[in-house]
């Protein structure tokens, strides 16, 4: 029993040795990081002060940084509204000088009256002010109308229907203007009728591949042989429809069926033929007797086919005349798709709709904003052109004046004179250039003290910064390009 107490004895005082041991080495590190801990808190007392003047160099850069900032964005902002505004006060007296002359020549062609010719103005103008077409755009159109023979009444009544089948057809308002003065004149309609035309138009290129560039290349050749064998617009449109749909171009087709309703007016002795074999006569279609959906109908039934074409016509009529044959029932229904409709105000109103249509909206309004100062600035526009031409007219006179003096001089006086007034106006040049020149060189003085001004500050700033500051300016500035470039 004694030995193993002396053993547990002898085991508790090692241990305690180890413990006593390790605690004195723990007070050791202990004491080592406080030591470092003082050791860090005077180094940041030290880094203090720098860290306050890199913050203050930071705060400066950002003030003087901002300030330039805010008085480029202003410059540039007052600039870009100037700008605007004399780009917006040019379009504004373009938008006048150009409705004047329009009215002025619309006018002088009618033979208008003032009466008269304040309504076709009022005309424009409201038609301007409720549509894409700037008033300018209708005035330029109704002169147009008026080359074509059209009185001032008539004028006034058509310009209406004639921008609604502009409008639903996205289509230029002076060949549109065109397409309906030509077409009303052909089939010896009224101006009042401009609408019924601009309807049937509509609705042929909303049921066909025409369009009214195709319309207008067709109607030239066609329309007078149409209206003098009694057939109607809406017969033209609808034929030239169905030909469209068979992918024949507009100045072929319309050529075609030239060829082809001259050869059943004129039948030649090879298309008699052909009739006759068939069981036709040439009164069964003659177009002058005979509506053409009948006609197409009886050689569509009497098999009048490809090989009766090119025997009886030439090739080309030969073409266009089975291309119409075999859609004569689609004629028909064409035909009274665009018969009695109201289609250029729909597709008219469907485009008013849109968002493309009510930003192009603004420009005419923008127009009809400047008309309304037409009478405040016209009288000025027109004095300061007249001031001009008389400034024109007396410079021209004083040089006039000068060549008379000089052909009375002598040949050696007159050259003398010539050369003493080579050199005032050099010597003016160069006094003129000079006093440009030093006005140039007290911007440039102003701009080199703005600039040194910034200089200053900037080498301040980075004085404040030291090297760490620029260090980290130079790798934001590096970030910021390479982000740029992404």
């Amino acid at each position: 029993m004694g030995a193993e107490y002396n053993k547990f004895a002898v085991g508790a005082q090692q241990a305690s040795a180890k413990v006593t041991k390790a605690v004195q080495a723990q007070t050791g590190q202990v004491a080592k990081a406080a030591k470092g801990v003082e050791s860090m808190g005077a180094a940041a007392r030290k880094v203090k002060p720098k860290m306050d003047e890199f913050t203050g160099g930071i705060l400066n850069i950002t003030k003087h940084l901002g300030k330039w900032i805010s008085f480029n964005l202003t410059w540039f902002a007052t600039w870009r509204l100037m700008w605007t505004a004399l780009r917006w006060l040019k379009a504004g007296v373009a938008a006048i000088v150009d409705f004047d002359t329009a009215i002025t020549a619309l006018g002088a062609i009618t033979a208008a009256t003032q009466e008269q010719l304040l309504s076709l103005e009022d005309t424009a103008r409201d038609v301007g002010a409720t549509t894409r077409f700037t008033a300018v755009e209708v005035a330029e159109a109704m002169v147009d109308l008026s080359k074509a023979g059209f009185s001032v009444s008539e004028v006034n009544q058509m310009i209406a229907g004639t921008a609604l089948l502009a409008i639903g057809t996205l289509s230029d308002l002076t060949q549109t203007t065109q397409l309906v003065a030509v077409s009303l004149r052909t089939f010896h309609l009224q101006a009042s009728e401009a609408t019924l035309v601009a309807n049937v138009f509509a609705a042929a290129i909303t049921n066909s591949r025409l369009t009214i560039e195709s319309l207008r290349n067709s109607i030239k050749y066609i329309g007078p042989i149409m209206a003098e064998m009694g057939y109607t617009i809406q017969d033209t449109a609808a034929v030239l429809g169905v030909l469209a749909d068979r992918g024949l171009e507009a100045g072929i087709s319309a050529r075609g069926l030239r060829g082809f309703f001259s050869a059943l007016v004129a039948p030649t002795d090879k298309l008699r033929r052909e009739l006759n074999r068939v069981g036709l006569s040439v009164r069964d279609v003659t177009p002058l007797t005979n509506d053409l959906a009948v006609i197409l109908r009886r050689l569509e039934e009497a098999n009048f086919d490809v090989e009766s074409a090119m025997r009886g016509l030439e090739r080309r009529v030969g073409t266009t005349a089975i291309a119409l044959i075999s859609a004569g029932k689609y004629f028909d229904v064409l035909r009274d798709a665009i018969t009695a409709t109201t289609a250029a105000q729909v597709i008219a109103e469907r485009q008013v709709g849109s968002l493309g249509y009510r930003l192009v909206l603004l420009r005419s309004q923008a127009t009809e904003l400047a008309l309304d100062f037409r009478d405040l600035f016209l009288p000025s526009i027109q004095g300061i052109l007249s001031g001009i031409s008389a400034l024109l007219v007396a410079i021209n006179e004083l040089t006039s004046r000068i060549v008379e003096v000089l052909n009375v001089l002598p040949p050696w006086a007159r050259q003398l004179t010539i050369i003493a007034g080579l050199l005032l106006t050099i010597t003016t040049a160069v006094g003129l250039f000079a006093g440009g020149l030093g006005k140039g060189v007290g911007l440039i003085g102003l701009f080199a003290a703005g600039t040194g001004l910034m200089y200053g500050k900037i080498i301040a700033g980075a004085k404040a910064f030291g090297i760490w500051g620029l260090a980290i300016a130079g790798v934001i500035i590096g970030l910021t390009y390479l982000i740029s470039k992404i």
